[in-house]
């Protein structure tokens, strides 16, 4: 396989800028060398490496069929659109792709812009390259609200077409490469959305698969595009450094390769380039303190074999300081996406020379080719996602990502849901936690309790009651995970999943076990639960099931819009309707005059933005202790005859009254309009603190509804605004943006 050039140029309108900073990414060697224009004959010299003279006669046909669906069309820099699907085969040649992805590949767009039809492709080339060239077309946006709906349906059928044939992504990702590569030649909103959705989405997918050099080139432009100036601060900024200390650095690795050479290890050393968008992420978060990650140098160091590695490690801790805490062995324990390496960071100090930290990552010739090229590098690509599974053993390889992608695209309907998920799902951090018995556990950064139990077995996750963690009881399961944790799980037989599990948990696995036990808890045991709910609260009212008549039976199916009383009683059980709700209906008359003033029938005033699922007709009030607010986790107190009040999970109100029924309850999905919260500031004494704070929520267009003060000493403040909000979401963005005030000494949520 001809490797791809290890030296990246990024092209503008009038000039060429050739990256200071020594970025190694991958780039077709032909494609963009002295501004050579990617030709057929490029991509035959390439493909007559690896394939038959009959198939080249093939591909050479698809350019020619490609040439002519295009002929009048042109990309934005004026050139002739058939260079962009070249491009993108020149690209997929330099993987080694087969002959059905480069003909796919020249053709991927002429389903899309051009009058040719799936079926005439099918008949010239073959059912494969026309589902190949399917998978890739994007849905036409007249079919949808908006544009953004028409992006997620087009990303979801992208996926969908990737489950059957990974070759469809795979063909995506170097359509998006060269794209991202001309990206200049964009209107700016076009170009920061590409941007953002290549960082977001391609980038981690190309990682997911293990295709590393392609996943960073995609990254690094992309950030190029959105933020060009933060992007050339960080190149200059890190590239000045490495001038000042490259003396230096070139002791450290001649050091490494001497010791190495004494031990008879023959080994590559190269320092690796800095990665922007990851430092500038965490500059952000920082505030943008860069100094620190200025005095780290990168080492990766390439042997022959496994056994090699572990000496070289040995090496590297024999010469410097071993960091506490920072060695990974991802050779005994991969990544989700297959990639292996041993990552150490060690100290090294010496005279007149600031401290480095030292990170050395070890890995074989074997690892390094899978890191770069990743499910291209073992023809793995030519298999199904069935067949991947039963080839490969370990969970962590490609096959098993799939599996997740599967599991997601099964239990969420919607286009945009399945969007965010999957952006989720991409994450390329992970934690490793432990069971009591020191079996490793897998999970995606933010990944909960609720997760981990179904990680071990979908089983132990449907009777999860409760979890300890380092042998410490957990009082939610809704707790986040943290690396090297060791989790207990404890499990009772009359345990369920519960719906707002859903709301915590964000692995696809989790997910689809607890929506699958939700859908399918048997009708006969939802009807017995669902009778036993509603006749515990007929009992308020002095009246049982038995004891209703045929009247108020009916009265029941009208008001609910339920065909029979059996199915009621199912919706009831499955937590559908309230069982309060229900039996509310036969009172409603007797208590309709009794209401409380701060009780509103969600079904009778329509400017309220309350609703519970489930709650139509009933009165609901919210809770003036806790001001509950969307996305609060929930519970109902209920009075008989005055309705239910909405009280959040961990309200004082609710423990002292117990006695009353407190079920958990759930939020609509659209609510509509404001509502109010306590927040609670403590900030320093400084002149004007105060209107500052007050004027940094005008212009996020928050109402205060109210305000205390009260000195606390003469050097503190103690401030209580009661401000209006849509949710719980809304809240954290205000919060956030109060904390950037210098003057805030704390801020928290009032309960």
């Amino acid at each position: 396989m001809t490797m791809m050039s290890e030296q990246i140029t990024t092209k503008t309108d009038n000039n060429t800028e050739q990256s200071p900073s020594g970025f190694q990414l991958s780039q077709p060697s032909l494609a963009q060398i002295n501004n050579h224009r990617f030709q057929i004959g490029d991509l035959c010299k390439i493909v007559e490496k690896y394939l038959s003279a009959e198939e080249i006669s093939e591909i050479f046909s698809a350019y020619l069929l490609g040439a002519e669906a295009h002929q009048t069309q042109t990309r934005r820099s004026g050139e002739a659109y058939i260079f962009h699907p070249l491009a993108v085969a020149g690209i997929l040649a330099e993987l080694g792709m087969d002959k059905p992805s480069l003909v796919a590949a020249l053709l991927h767009d002429v389903l899309e812009d051009t009058p040719l039809s799936k079926d005439e492709l099918a008949k010239q080339f073959g059912e494969q390259v026309a589902e190949l060239v399917d998978g890739l077309s994007k849905l036409r946006s007249r079919h949808f609200p908006n544009k953004t709906r028409a992006r997620a349906a087009s990303f979801y059928k992208l996926i969908h077409a990737t489950i059957r044939d990974v070759r469809v992504i795979i063909i995506k990702l170097a359509d998006r490469l060269h794209n991202i590569r001309t990206i200049q030649y964009m209107k700016p909103d076009s170009r920061r959305r590409i941007a953002r959705e290549t960082i977001d989405f391609y980038a981690p997918i190309a990682l997911s698969l293990g295709m590393g050099r392609i996943a960073w080139e995609l990254e690094s432009l992309a950030f190029k595009a959105l933020y060009p100036w933060r992007s050339q601060i960080i190149q200059h900024y890190f590239f000045q450094h490495n001038e000042t200390q490259q003396a230096f650095h070139l002791q450290i690795e001649a050091k490494i390769q001497y010791q190495l050479e004494q031990l008879d290890i023959k080994a590559h050393i190269q320092p690796a380039a800095p990665r922007c968008y990851p430092i500038y992420q965490q500059a952000h978060h920082q505030h943008g303190q860069l100094a620190m990650r200025r005095q780290q140098l990168i080492l990766e160091i390439v042997v022959s074999s496994v056994d090699e590695c572990y000496r070289v490690l040995g090496v590297i801790h024999n010469l410097y300081k071993h960091r506490p805490g920072s060695f990974k062995d991802y050779i005994a324990v991969p990544r989700r996406n297959h990639y292996q390496s041993l990552h150490s960071k060690v100290i090294v100090s010496k005279k007149k020379h600031p401290q480095v930290l030292l990170e050395v990552r070890i890995r074989s010739q074997k690892m390094q080719h899978f890191a770069d090229y990743g499910i291209t590098s073992q023809d793995l690509y030519k298999l199904s996602s069935e067949e991947l599974n039963k080839k490969t053993s370990t969970k962590n390889y490609p096959g098993q990502w799939f599996n997740d992608i599967k599991l997601l695209k099964t239990n969420v309907v919607d286009d945009m849901d399945f969007m965010e998920m999957f952006k989720i799902q991409l994450s390329p951090d992970e934690v490793y936690v432990f069971t009591p018995k020191g079996k490793t556990i897998e999970l995606p950064r933010g990944a909960t309790l609720v997760d981990f139990a179904y990680a071990i077995h979908s089983d132990i996750g449907n009777h999860l009651i409760a979890a300890k963690i380092d042998g410490i009881n957990t009082p939610s399961l809704h707790t986040v995970l943290r690396n090297g944790q060791t989790v207990e799980i404890v499990i009772a037989k009359w345990s369920i999943p519960k719906p707002e599990w859903l709301n915590s948990a964000i692995t696809a696995r989790a997910r689809s076990q607890i929506r699958r036990y939700l859908h399918r808890i048997d009708q006969k045991q939802a009807k017995h639960l669902g009778k036993r709910l509603l006749n515990k609260e007929l009992k308020r009212y002095d009246t049982t099931i038995k004891t209703l008549t045929e009247t108020q039976r009916l009265h029941l199916l009208q008001s609910t819009s339920v065909d029979s009383f059996n199915q009621l009683l199912v919706d009831i059980g499955l937590g559908k309707r309230l069982a309060y709700a229900v039996a509310h209906y036969l009172h409603e008359e007797e208590f309709a005059q009794e209401n409380e003033p701060n009780l509103i029938p969600t079904d009778t005033k329509a400017d309220t933005p309350l609703l519970i699922k489930g709650s139509e007709g009933m009165v609901v009030g919210l809770g003036l202790c806790c001001h509950p607010i969307p996305g609060d986790p929930v519970k109902g107190l209920i009075t008989p005859g005055q309705g239910i009040t909405v009280h959040r999970e961990n309200c004082p109100q609710l423990a002292q009254q117990m006695q009353n029924s407190c079920p958990d309850l759930s939020w609509a999905e659209d609510i509509e309009g404001k509502f109010p919260v306590t927040i609670y500031l403590e900030m320093l004494n400084t002149p004007g603190g105060l209107a500052q704070s007050t004027l940094r929520l005008a212009q996020l267009g928050i109402n205060i509804e109210s305000i205390e003060s009260n000195r606390q000493n003469h050097n503190i403040t103690q401030v209580i605004l009661k401000i209006l909000v849509t949710d719980r979401q809304h809240l954290a963005q205000i919060l956030r943006r109060l904390k950037k005030l210098k003057h805030i000494h704390k801020l928290c949520r009032k309960t």
